[in-house]
């Protein structure tokens, strides 16, 4: 059994016969998706995952730390995950990185939005990101209603057919990861930690 929290779309959740993989995501629009895909994908919280304590092998946080914003929070949400091994279970978790292709951050792209108000430690650093969402897409049209009544924390770039959302994200430098595994204190040991393709990775076990 394997519990994907974060899941999305049900991206990973395509294991076949190999095991049972159930996704969670607080995204119901997102959970629908990966349930016409034949996944099984639950509504929920990262920070309380609705799903049985201690009845999964493996679990899955890819790309999800990072958007959340408070050590404290990412933390818990690491002893969410180590909630729902068995003992010997194995979790993998990928965060977005503060180095991009070798560059620093502040320099990869122009248009990011550091947030220097929110000095919450000497670690990491916050942003935001934007991401577009195409005109010719059948939810945009609910976004440009949203955008032109000021109801949503969005705006309109004409020049790339786009609704514009800014995407939270914290870029954690090296290291930093393991620290906040460590400070979750949930029974997870760290067995690799390393960098892919502007991420920092860690395979944790289950003690």
């Amino acid at each position: 059994m394997v519990a994907d929290v974060g899941a999305g779309n049900g991206k990973y959740l395509g294991g076949g016969r190999a095991y049972t993989a159930i996704g969670v995501d607080s995204s119901v629009a997102l959970c629908a998706i990966a349930a016409r895909k034949g996944h099984e994908a639950a509504v929920g919280d990262a920070l309380a995952v609705p799903l049985r304590s201690g009845a999964f092998d493996a679990a899955l946080s890819i790309a999800v730390l990072h958007h959340l914003s408070t050590t404290a929070r990412r933390a818990a949400a690491i002893r969410e995950m180590g909630r729902l091994l068995r003992p010997g279970g194995t979790a993998l978790v990928t965060v977005w990185a503060s180095k991009q292709s070798g560059e620093d951050l502040a320099a990869a792209s122009r248009k990011w939005k550091a947030l220097e108000a929110d000095a919450q430690a000497a670690e990491g650093r916050d942003v935001l990101v934007p991401w577009h969402l195409p005109f010719h897409r059948p939810e945009a049209r609910g976004a440009l209603a949203a955008a032109a009544q000021g109801a949503a924390v969005s705006y309109v770039r004409a020049d790339k057919d786009a609704v514009v959302f800014d995407r939270y994200y914290h870029a954690f430098d090296e290291g930093e990861l393991e620290g906040v595994i460590a400070a979750a204190k949930c029974g997870l040991r760290v067995e690799r930690a390393f960098y892919d393709k502007g991420n920092w990775c860690a395979v944790l076990r289950m003690e």
